[in-house]
């Protein structure tokens, strides 16, 4: 099975193909047409309206929905040697900027459905940054209200 890896700096250009090793830093690994994160949320039921959605604000990983919620979600992977989990990286900074870049992204696309702001956790093993070992999706991770002067 080829492996891909769609980077953030490739965004302009579409997917960059790596034939040796390379950092998982800034990219994401892509096994066919299945992209962890999109993937695990497309299994349960979610609809994915955007990918790598940037402005001069921010980035949001994954723009997605299902009935009830718009979810902007980042994605976090660290291996399971790591000293802490993926979601202490969505640091108070990364956070106001998420929500800055969300705003952007409902004035120009209105919605009834409620925004949230979830994290996925990717746990891949030290020795194979290929194996996922686990995949969470925390939803609410975080909430506007706490972080209001982010506009």
């Amino acid at each position: 099975m080829e492996r891909l890896y769609i980077c953030s700096s490739s965004w302009r250009t579409g997917l960059r193909r790596f034939t040796g090793a390379a950092s998982l830093r800034n990219c994401w690994l892509k096994t066919e047409d299945n992209e962890y994160g999109g993937g695990f949320l497309r299994e349960r039921g979610y609809d994915i309206l955007t990918a790598n959605y940037r402005t001069r604000l921010g980035e949001i990983d994954i723009i997605a929905a299902d009935k009830q919620y718009i979810a902007f979600v980042e994605v976090k992977t660290r291996n399971d040697a790591a000293i802490y989990a993926p979601r202490e990286a969505v640091t108070k900074e990364k956070q106001r900027r998420i929500l800055r870049t969300a705003a952007r992204f409902l004035q120009q696309h209105p919605t009834p459905l409620q925004p949230r702001f979830d994290v996925v956790e990717v746990l891949t093993a030290a020795d194979d940054p290929m194996k996922v070992l686990e995949i969470d999706h925390i939803q609410g991770a975080y909430e506007a209200g706490d972080l209001q002067h982010a506009f």
